[in-house]
């Protein structure tokens, strides 16, 4: 088992840097200046050497050490200093708790430190046991019965005011034999089911529990930690071929099949990678706006990669790894949970990466002990892709390591490590850019950071990858996909729907009151559905809804497949024609004729040649709307065709409904047959080839609408077919049926032969 820390920590901990820049600034905490110093704390405290084992500081507000004071005699003990502001200092003499019992706070009125032993920690209560030797065999007594250690000696070695010391247990020799660790009630539950798991798994023997006073003892690990920083550590022991059996222990672990009750999620992860880099931008104000771009890329990398969920250690590197000449054994499962198992090899190589910033190992040394563990972990399991995003996201989290251990010239360091961490973004981070004017806000629709904060508030998931541009129609609309996940790791996509204009608001709406009305998918087997959706964000004129499952349509849009789709779509339509639903717009005959007769112009200036062919039909297709009966009124979908609907087996999904209204029921059946006769005439040069997915189509509308006039279905699709003729024009791989189109038209009606009725 590690000792109290490494020879390199320790130095580090223990040298001077200069903090006169950050306690100048702090003028909230006179006793800041102190607290950072080491030299000056011994030399008030009156022992011999002082080394900090712990720092929290948040600016303005108070900073906490844990203390290990030797004294001349070589007597250790330790303690708590933090350090207020004048008003709450205070507030803090007051304390009868800290004053009135066997173990008492001391302050230091002139610079408003107050000095605690362990005994006082409100958080970790055993500690006044375990600190006191009268008591403290007593409590090993009552917390080990069936596995007695002879004069048991309790060894504090790591302390972290109010969240964990960690202790090891030696016999009456001075030999470790267990390692005792007391958490706080926060962290207890999901250490101990880690030391079970870990057990279970062959690893340190769970020697005793205790959920009420948060003690969990296991059976010490002979070997010594596989820290690349112990310069003592031979090459044969501790090199490559170690490296790679790590990363075989590893593979070997995220293979189980293990489900543990805890969760760690993309949410928790993004939260660390901001919290890292607004503290840091606490102490160096100078760095924010960069460390502030930093932190928007590190989570823009992580949500670009799909989380492989399993088992994790949750705090992997190569300190957690005991070894001796025989085998390895992996320690501290305390943070062990589900969730993304790329965080064990980002954690294991930043802290690499850590080691070569901070001088300890060379940048050839880092990459071959880097390629060997991942080789290890080849062998065995395939990589997660996402292990890289992993690792800016761990060094993200170390970004306040220099400052935190002290180390001498640590804004020098900081600075160094700003830059390495950077570089590597600049080499992983995969941007998404995409130009378009009339939507400016389409780049950050697309920016993970800002899409997980939009999905987190108004659908509360976590977006689990990077947002795919899935449809754009430039200057008028786009779609996005979102993948997202719930708090649980399932699966549950989205859509985003952006427009140039300013979004129909009255969209959600809709699809709430369809839903309402039956069209929700879970009514019955056959019935006819539409997608939940929801407000998105105003200022990016985006409203979200699920992605559903499915196959669309369009891919039963061939000769030789079974047409089966088609009928299951008709009867959805005249299920959803008649579904009681009345949007608040009404789309009428003159509306339809206006589409089309600025499509035929528009045509017209495209192919001047036929101009006049253009409105010898703009005049045919307004006579036949004239001569048309008016229809009693339903609601319509309005841009009905197979590429708005999606079959999932029996259930019929209905896409993009931004247009529906009261109007014909024969403009949908009109515009699903037209195109179908389009594509089948782009693709076969037949526009009868789709013969039997159009009769079907037909058929499946007529089982619940028998009534239905198949004269205005006809019209309809004329009218459609002739807007075809502009459409055609806009790409290039239809354009070579324009004419064909258009001969058609000046025929008088498009051929509808071999359509039954």
């Amino acid at each position: 088992m590690p000792g109290s820390g490494t020879g390199r920590e320790e130095a580090m901990m223990s040298s001077q840097p200069n903090n006169s820049i950050i306690a100048e600034a702090d003028h909230a905490l006179p006793g800041l200046r102190l607290l950072l110093n080491e030299a000056a704390l011994a030399a008030r405290l009156g022992v011999q050497k002082v080394t900090r084992t712990y720092l929290r500081y948040k600016p303005g507000v108070s900073c906490v050490a844990s203390l290990r004071c030797v004294t001349a005699k070589g007597d250790r003990f330790w303690i708590v200093a933090k350090a207020y502001p004048k008003d709450r200092f205070a507030l803090i003499q007051d304390r009868t708790e800290w004053f009135n019992k066997r173990y008492k706070a001391a302050l230091w009125n002139d610079v408003f430190i107050a000095l605690l032993p362990p005994q006082l920690d409100r958080r970790l209560k055993p500690l006044r046991r375990f600190f006191d030797p009268d008591r403290q065999k007593k409590m090993l007594a009552e917390l080990l019965p069936d596995c007695p250690i002879d004069h048991a000696r309790f060894e504090p070695m790591r302390y972290k005011v109010g969240r964990r010391l960690v202790a090891r247990l030696t016999d009456q020799a001075g030999q470790p034999k267990a390692l005792l660790k007391v958490h706080n009630i926060h962290a207890y539950e999901q250490a101990v089911r880690g030391a079970e798991m870990a057990q279970s798994l062959g690893g340190p023997e769970l020697l005793a529990a205790n959920s009420k006073l948060g003690i969990i003892v296991t059976k010490w690990v002979d070997g010594a930690p596989l820290c690349p920083a112990i310069e003592s550590q031979s090459s044969d022991m501790f090199g490559p071929a170690m490296f790679r059996k790590v990363g075989e222990a590893l593979a070997r672990y995220h293979g189980e099949p293990l489900e543990l009750e805890y969760q760690l999620d993309r949410g928790d992860e993004t939260a660390g990678i901001r919290a890292a880099a607004k503290g840091l931008a606490a102490l160096m104000p100078d760095q924010s706006s960069r460390l502030d771009a930093m932190s928007d890329r590190a989570i823009h990398m992580l949500l670009s990669y799909p989380s492989r969920y399993g088992p994790t250690h949750g705090d992997f590197s190569a300190d957690q790894v005991i070894v001796d000449t025989k085998h390895l054994q992996i320690i501290d499962w305390d943070r062990s949970a589900m969730g993304d198992q790329s965080g064990d090899l980002g954690s294991f190589l930043a802290q690499l990466d850590w080691h070569h910033m901070s001088d300890v190992i060379p940048k050839q040394t880092v990459a071959e002990l880097s390629n060997a563990f991942l080789s290890g972990y080849e062998d065995h399991l395939s990589l997660p892709v996402g292990f890289h995003a992993q690792r800016m996201r761990h060094l993200m989290l170390l970004l306040q390591e220099h400052f935190r251990l002290q180390t001498c010239d640590w804004v020098e360091e900081t600075h160094k490590f700003i830059d390495y961490t950077e570089a590597l973004l600049d080499y992983y981070d995969p941007v998404q850019v995409t130009t378009d004017p009339a939507l400016p806000y389409l780049n950050d629709a697309l920016n993970p950071v800002v899409a997980d904060a939009m999905i987190g508030k108004q659908a509360g998931l976590k977006l689990s990858g990077v947002p795919q541009l899935c449809r754009h129609k430039p200057g008028r609309r786009a779609m996005i996909h979102y993948p997202c996940q719930t708090s649980d790791g399932t699966k549950q996509d989205l859509l985003g729907k952006i427009q140039a204009k300013k979004p129909k608001v009255s969209t959600p709406a809709l699809h709430k009151a369809f839903r309402e009305a039956g069209l929700d998918g879970t009514v019955s087997c056959d019935m006819v559905g539409v997608p939940k959706a929801m407000p998105g964000c105003d200022r990016l004129n985006l409203w979200l809804m699920e992605h559903l499952p499915g196959t669309c349509l369009s891919d039963f849009q061939s000769a030789d497949q079974n047409p089966l789709p088609f009928f299951k779509a008709g009867k959805a339509l005249a299920q959803f024609h008649h579904c009681g639903v009345r949007p608040n717009r009404t789309w009428t005959y003159e509306q339809e004729f206006a589409v089309l007769q600025s499509a035929l112009a528009k045509a017209g200036e495209r192919i001047p040649e036929q101009q006049h062919a253009l409105e010898n039909l703009t005049q045919d297709a307004q006579d036949m709307l004239v001569a048309s009966p008016t229809q009693p009124l339903v609601c319509i979908h309005r841009d009905f065709y197979p590429d708005q609907v999606l079959i999932d087996d029996e259930q019929v999904w209905f896409l993009d409904l931004d247009l529906c209204a009261m109007g014909d029921p024969a403009i949908d059946l009109g515009n699903f047959l037209a195109h179908l006769a389009e594509y089948a005439l782009r693709t076969t040069g037949d526009a009868a080839a789709l013969t039997a997915q159009e009769n079907e189509f037909l058929r499946g509308y007529r089982e619940l609408s028998p009534d239905i006039s198949f004269s205005r279905i006809l019209i309809m699709r004329n009218i459609s077919l002739l807007r075809h003729i502009h459409i055609c024009l806009l790409f290039k791989d239809r354009q070579h049926i324009v004419h064909d189109l258009i001969d058609r038209g000046m025929g008088g009606m498009f051929d509808h032969r071999h359509i039954i009725w």
